[in-house]
């Protein structure tokens, strides 16, 4: 597993595809490749792609989180709890490699959220309390 720091600067993510920072500013899009199996959901891959590499998408086959709103601390935390639960329910399983790549992407993000929450964030915070989960947003 990947540290938080490396020699005293944080970890990067960039785009799989092009190499694009996803980062300064938070952008991009977190691609979770799932299939159903009777009544579990298997993650079996994870993307982290910019806007522009990932308009071939399938939303057949690829679930997505927009990255810029796992940088809103409650949002990462209602996500990551969400994920405990379907664990301790036996709703998903993660690959062995969704779930390393999950862990990466959780050090990159953690260190750039762990502070107060500004104005801008508060607002975007209360819209994902009016969106329904079903549609990314914390209702």
């Amino acid at each position: 597993m990947k540290t938080l720091f490396r020699e005293n600067e944080l970890l990067t993510l960039e785009c799989e595809q092009c190499g694009k920072d996803l980062l300064n500013p938070p952008n991009g899009h977190l691609l979770l490749k799932d299939e159903y199996k009777t009544d579990r959901r298997i993650i079996s891959d994870i993307r982290w792609l910019c806007r522009s590499c990932d308009n071939d998408r399938i939303y057949g086959s690829w679930g997505w989180k927009d990255l810029p709103d796992l940088f809103l601390s409650e949002y990462l935390i209602q996500w990551i709890l969400g994920i405990m639960v379907d664990f301790h329910m036996g709703r998903v399983k993660f690959s062995d490699e969704a779930m390393e790549k999950t862990m990466q992407l959780l050090l990159i993000i953690f260190p750039r959220i762990f502070k107060e929450i500004t104005s801008e964030q508060k607002e975007e915070l209360e819209l994902l309390y009016e969106l329904p989960r079903f549609l990314g947003g914390l209702g």
